[in-house]
């Protein structure tokens, strides 16, 4: 049975969140797949409102919070590497030139404070070929990253010919160790 409180509407569409897990995350692909349409400062609003439902309704330590700089620190100390992947996610080539520029440069800015580390390198979200252009390779330069990672899968030749535009094996939740293994040792197999 669900939580009829945990209903909400986006434009002219009206969720309702179940209680099976599978399903949740059923929802969460649909929620996401259609904030992907909007522009940036509607998104955000929408999320922000989603967010003030659910931190109402929901204990706070049941979400996934992100980490603390202290949690960062302590990562780089133990020789992880970081770098940046924006403020607010958006797809950055439905961004204006003004938000384009905030996304790339504050979230460099706020990891280097933070860090006391130069950070070289940007992860596009989403990052398929609809979601970065040419304005934004220009920009993630003039920035000062040396290399930008899309999410279009393959493997990139040693003579880096296109740095801001790397392809990359897809490593997610699913996949165990010995998968990953797999992927490391015979990288052409997982390139498509």
């Amino acid at each position: 049975k669900s939580n009829p409180w945990l209903t909400f509407s986006i434009d002219d569409v009206t969720f309702k969140i179940p209680d099976k897990m599978e399903l949740q995350e059923e929802l969460i692909g649909d929620i996401l797949g259609l904030l992907k349409k909007f522009k940036n400062k509607k998104r955000l609003k929408i999320i922000n409102d989603i967010s003030e439902v659910l931190l109402d309704k929901e204990p706070c330590d049941q979400l996934a919070l992100p980490m603390t700089w202290e949690q960062i620190k302590e990562m780089i100390a133990s020789g992880i590497e970081f770098g940046s992947h924006t403020v607010t996610h958006p797809i950055l080539s439905m961004l204006s030139s003004d938000e384009l520029h905030a996304e790339i440069f504050s979230s460099k800015k706020e990891i280097e404070k933070n860090t006391g580390q130069s950070i070289t390198t940007i992860s596009y979200p989403e990052g398929m070929n609809y979601a970065f252009n040419s304005n934004v390779l220009s920009l993630v330069e003039k920035a000062g990253y040396k290399i930008g990672c899309s999410y279009i899968p393959g493997i990139n030749k040693i003579t880096l010919k296109q740095p801001f535009q790397l392809k990359r094996l897809h490593i997610e939740r699913y996949v165990d160790f010995n998968m990953f293994k797999s992927m490391l040792s015979l990288p052409e197999l997982f390139a498509s």
